[in-house]
């Protein structure tokens, strides 16, 4: 994996590394939230009684729509968090795994789902995606632990100091907005990055990797915001960790991952997931071909 780094940023205990890597810009598609927007997809329970862990996505368009693994869906009967990226074929109809992320309300507030400005927090998706791989590797179900994500929304509750009747996620986004906003605003994207990683103070939260910088360019508030989450609103200062630094502990988590057993498995729509971990990180490669593979 070739990369380049271009930029560094430092902002309290958060730090965010930008970097490009090879393949940028070589499939066409468009995020599900700009597909919600112009209603080329539809994002509903797969039944009026619903189902937990599953929803139904119909794409209308002749374009393949990303979803990524961390996507938070509002609405319908409760708030949903995807169990791994997805790319729908244009024209088709799936049904997608999630996890629920608000376990105190089932009952509609509106008859489809919108998108979120956020991601998941790093460690509900590490989770997560732990639990997903070892189901996917026994039975070939993208299937999370449910009650684990329930405890980690728990956590992330508890550690933002925010109370929630629904037990619903994006309730600490909402409270903690202000804060949201402040720190959000001191980090630019860099126009040539299609990756980056992010830490609190010298630990890695979470390593993200687009084909597409524009995409790149989208998700990168989305992911800061759930990054956000992980860290504690009353601490400001700002920690001493520089680009060399940074550098160094992403080399060496990409040389790790060189190391790990990979597992291939086919994906939820279409593509592959190439799947790694150890009792550290976890994480996968979302891979595809060509149109039409």
């Amino acid at each position: 994996m070739d990369i380049k780094i271009l930029d560094f940023q430092n902002s309290g205990s958060l730090s965010v590394l930008q970097f490009e890597m090879e393949g940028k810009d070589s499939f066409d598609y468009i995020t599900f939230s700009k597909a919600l927007l112009s209603k080329e997809i539809e994002v509903s329970e797969v039944s009026e009684s619903g189902s937990v862990n599953n929803l139904f996505i119909i794409n209308h368009s002749k374009k393949f729509v990303f979803f990524m693994d961390g996507d938070i869906l509002a609405g319908a009967k409760q708030n949903r968090v995807l169990n791994t990226s997805v790319l729908l074929y244009p024209e088709s109809k799936t049904n997608v795994p999630v996890s629920c992320v608000e376990s105190g309300r089932w009952r509609y507030t509106s008859p489809k789902f919108t998108d979120s400005d956020y991601v998941a927090p790093a460690f509900i998706r590490q989770s997560k995606a732990a639990s997903v791989s070892q189901n996917v590797s026994r039975s070939g179900l993208f299937a999370s632990d449910q009650s684990k994500v329930w405890d980690d929304v728990d956590k992330a509750m508890a550690f933002s100091k925010v109370n929630s009747e629904s037990r619903n996620l994006s309730d600490i986004v909402y409270e903690r907005r202000r804060d949201f906003e402040s720190r959000t605003a001191d980090f630019i994207c860099n126009d040539n990055s299609n990756g980056f990683v992010l830490f609190n103070k010298n630990r890695i939260l979470s390593l993200d990797v687009f084909n597409r910088s524009d995409v790149f360019k989208e998700y990168f508030p989305k992911i800061l915001k759930g990054a956000i989450m992980e860290l504690n609103p009353e601490e400001k200062a700002k920690e001493s960790f520089n680009r060399e630094q940074a550098s160094d502990t992403l080399n060496v988590l990409l040389e790790n991952i060189k190391q790990m057993k990979q597992d291939l498995h086919k994906s939820v729509g279409a593509g592959n997931e190439k799947r790694f971990g150890d009792n550290r990180f976890t994480g996968f490669v979302f891979l595809i071909d060509s149109p039409g593979k």
